[in-house]
């Protein structure tokens, strides 16, 4: 799937702009890395390309089509969330399987969702725990087999390994470096490790400051500060 944005503002209370013409092309079947720090924006706009919220002017097109024209269960995606999309009480497994569910999958359900776990690094002894119980590491690596449990044609990875540190972030983002490498759809991962970034070992498709492009940031010092500080007082209850 092949995703296009274009000229896209977003803006949140108050009418401040949290995203400024911002445009980027994603192609098909790859990975496609945006890079940014805290506060960047990076979240906001994969919930723009998700269709999870609205945006006032530009196009975010989905292999060509206006994703306000696409209908939510046509929309081919799965998209990584900062919050604990779960059912807490479900056991991890039965989570991990819901796509599946939804869909009618019956008898190699929960197969498949032993098999995506085994391919994100989330140990067997921890399918049968309510998901309420998972540390914050266990439930990433839950949702991140509950979006490879089925092919899709767009993933939307919104830094998965924050809660990850040290050699324990080193080793999973190279297991799942290679698990992206082989998923079928397009991949978009935002991240805000440079190291991340540039271990893909390809130039990422955008940078953001700010909600700016990082190539047409506000250049004096005074523009950086006040943008900055406008962003985060527009955007402290989002991210």
């Amino acid at each position: 799937m092949k995703v296009e944005v274009t000229e896209l503002t977003k803006k949140y209370f108050g009418g401040t702009d949290v995203l400024h013409d911002v445009s980027f092309c994603a192609d098909a079947g790859q990975i496609n890395v945006i890079y940014g720090g805290r506060w960047s924006g990076k979240t906001t706009l994969l919930h723009v390309i998700a269709g999870l919220e609205d945006y006032q002017s530009g196009h975010v097109m989905l292999d060509g089509r206006e994703i306000t024209d696409i209908r939510p269960r046509e929309r081919d995606l799965a998209i990584y969330l900062e919050t604990k999309p779960f059912f807490g009480h479900k056991t991890a497994l039965k989570n991990i399987v819901y796509p599946l569910k939804i869909r009618g999958v019956k008898k190699e359900r929960y197969e498949m969702g032993m098999r995506a776990a085994e391919r994100v690094g989330l140990g067997l002894g921890l399918l049968d725990k309510p998901a309420y119980m998972l540390t914050p590491e266990q439930a990433a690596l839950t949702q991140i087999a509950r979006m490879i449990v089925l092919d899709r044609g767009l993933y939307l990875f919104d830094n998965p390994l924050r809660h990850f540190s040290g050699d324990d972030r080193e080793e999973t983002f190279a297991r799942l470096r290679v698990l992206l490498s082989e998923l079928k759809g397009t991949v978009i991962y935002a991240t805000d490790s440079s190291r991340e970034a540039e271990a893909f070992g390809v130039p990422s498709v955008l940078s953001l400051k700010y909600g700016y492009p990082a190539d047409r940031y506000p250049l004096t010092e005074a523009e950086q500060q006040e943008v900055a500080e406008n962003f985060y007082q527009n955007t402290k209850h989002v991210f």
